[in-house]
């Protein structure tokens, strides 16, 4: 009798010790699943709120400023990045500008 119960307690030892780790693994994966689906909800909420075209001034200090002042002269520069994240698609039109008096 002594012996069967020392058995069965080895026995819920052992199978809680199981259970230990299987519930570490589930909780690693369940982690790893909700890490995955709050980066994917947050890149898309991202992606649909920031500002799809929009115009900032150059800085001052930046290469690109510098050139356009030295070529603009005394009349000065002032140069704009256009930022715009819409797709647009090719345009099947071509404008060329020619001088046609000769």
């Amino acid at each position: 009798m002594i012996q069967k119960s020392e058995t069965n307690i080895i026995e819920v030892i052992r199978d809680n010790i199981d259970k230990q780790k299987c519930l570490k693994v589930m909780k690693c994966i369940l982690l790893v699943i909700s890490i995955c689906a709050v980066s994917v909800i947050g890149f898309t909420i991202y992606r649909l709120k920031k500002p799809q075209n929009y115009i900032s001034p150059v800085a001052k200090d930046s290469i690109e400023m510098q050139t356009a002042e030295l070529l603009a002269g005394p009349d000065g520069a002032f140069v704009y990045k256009f930022i715009t994240t819409d797709e647009y698609k090719n345009s099947d039109y071509i404008f060329i500008d020619t001088n046609q008096e000769n």
